[in-house]
Formats: C-alpha cells, sequence, structure tokens
C-alpha cells in the first residue's frame, strides 16, 4: 500500500487520473514512485539490465499518428509510455507501453467491471509489435457510509521490545483490542478486477496489474494492490516486437522529443533491489 497527496477527486477523467499516477516530478504532491510499474519495466530485463539503466523517458496520451503509426489502428493512443535510457543512449527496444481503463464500483454495484477489459487496445499493442505490454485498471470506489462498513479488530499494545521489570501490567485481554470501521470496497473490486483480467485469457507476456485509490479521512488517498494476484503484473517481451515499430519509436522521440517527454525521472532502482 501506498499513498497519493490528496488530489485525485472521486469523478476525474482517465486522462486525470492518468496525469496524476505519473507525476513523478512532484514529489511534494506526490509521494509515490514507480512502485505500480516496477514489475514490467524490471522483470523482463533482470538485474543485469537494469542496472544498465540510468531513467526513464515518460509520455501520456501519445497518439498513433505522434509514432508514425497508420490512423486506423488500434488503439487511437497510447496511456502510458517508458523509455529507458542511459546518458544519450535510448533503450527503444525496451519500452513499455500501458493501456489504463478506470473502473467505479459502489455499494449497490460491488461487483461492476468494465464493458471492455481493454481487450482490442492490448492486442493493437501486441500487433503494433511494442516490446513490453501493460493493463493497467485502476479502481475509483465510491466511499461507503458508516452502515455500509465492516469492522475490523485493531490491537491496542504498543509497540516496542516487551514489557520491561517496572512497566504497569497490561489490561485484560479484551481490552487490548477496539474495533474500527473498514471500508471494504476497494480492496474488493481490485481482487475482482484482477480475477477478470486473469481468466480474459491474455497471453503470458502482457503484465496485468490492478490498484485502488480511495480517499483517506486526512485528505490524502491509499493506494492498494492485489496481494494474491501480485504475479501477474510482470509480463515479459512480447515474441512479436517489431524492429519497425523501433525505427518508428527512434523517429518519433527525435521529433517529439522535447515536447512530448520534457523531462526525465530517475528510475530508483535500488528500491527494487
Amino acid at each position: 500500500m501506498g499513498t497519493f497527496a490528496g488530489f485525485v477527486p472521486q469523478d476525474s477523467d482517465e486522462r486525470k487520473i492518468i496525469e496524476k499516477i505519473t507525476s513523478f516530478k512532484d514529489k511534494d504532491k506526490y509521494s509515490h514512485d514507480l512502485i505500480h510499474f516496477y514489475n514490467l519495466l524490471f522483470d523482463p530485463v533482470r538485474i543485469d539490465g537494469v542496472e544498465q539503466y540510468e531513467g526513464f523517458y515518460l509520455a501520456t496520451n501519445v497518439l498513433r499518428k505522434e509514432v508514425g503509426l497508420t490512423r486506423e489502428g488500434r488503439p487511437g493512443d497510447y496511456d502510458i509510455m517508458f523509455i529507458p535510457y542511459s546518458g544519450d543512449h535510448l533503450f527503444y527496444d525496451r519500452t513499455a507501453v500501458y493501456e489504463v481503463k478506470i473502473v467505479r464500483p459502489n455499494f449497490k454495484h460491488p461487483n461492476k467491471s468494465l464493458n471492455s477489459l481493454g481487450e482490442t487496445q492490448v492486442y493493437g499493442l501486441l500487433k503494433d509489435g511494442f516490446p513490453l505490454v501493460g493493463l493497467l485498471h485502476i479502481v475509483i470506489a465510491d466511499p461507503l457510509l458508516p452502515g455500509q462498513m465492516s469492522t475490523i479488530r485493531v490491537s491496542k499494545v504498543p509497540a516496542g521490545d516487551g514489557l520491561k521489570p517496572n512497566d504497569p501490567p497490561l489490561p485484560p485481554l479484551e481490552e487490548l483490542f477496539e474495533e474500527e470501521p473498514l471500508d471494504w470496497l476497494p480492496w474488493y473490486s481490485v481482487d475482482k478486477q484482477m480475477a477478470r483480467l486473469i481468466s480474459a485469457g491474455f497471453p503470458k507476456y502482457v503484465g496485468l496489474d490492478a490498484f485502488s485509490i480511495s480517499k483517506n479521512s486526512d485528505g490524502t488517498h491509499s493506494v492498494m494492490t492485489s496481494q494474491e494476484w501480485r504475479g501477474y503484473r510482470s509480463g515479459y517481451f512480447n515474441p512479436n516486437k517489431s524492429k519497425e515499430l523501433i525505427e518508428c519509436l527512434k523517429k518519433h522521440f527525435k521529433q517529439y522529443g522535447e515536447s512530448r517527454y520534457p523531462g526525465s525521472f530517475e528510475r530508483r532502482v535500488e528500491e527494487k533491489l
């Protein structure tokens, strides 16, 4: 679990949410980094490949025509694109691209999902020949009312090295726990999304992930992922990786690098290792 600053309204559209989850440069307002993209970016290239990286160039909502591909293809744009680099060298053959979908469940419809999981877009990315392809479902659930929440028992035992000789005795066992409300909908929906993605039959080399963004009482936002299905995040290289696509990416970056990739960010690879 991670924490976003309090800036993701429930009615944010897909583009706004994509913008926020990739705002790595704004450390004062955004305390997360690459954690939700680690697996697809790092696992396929292994440790030796990761150690070559100095950072990543990032662009969002890149049009097909900007990459030099036919306008008629699907998807029409690329939601998130990462190009790793080291100095002046860009690893175009390790470019990772994500399709992003937003799902908005509520108490009346906790199993709500999308009519389209993103199949058309993902298979289009694979056909285009992108080296690494990921599909990300983001859950923005309506907050539950107090009467709709579950309760959990939370321990009140203080952290430390245990009781010391002069410490007062602990209270009775029943007083060491208290009940707190739990908004169960975000994690419930995340697991549902992951189950649907896994059962949809995507190729194993597609990285599949889902996480929720939930507002906390202090105005921040918590991020929750599925631990049970975390092994599906990594994916590996597209066996139909295209040399023609790589050449298109080189021309694309030469033409749009300054405008579409205004800055880069460090890989933060030490946190992965």
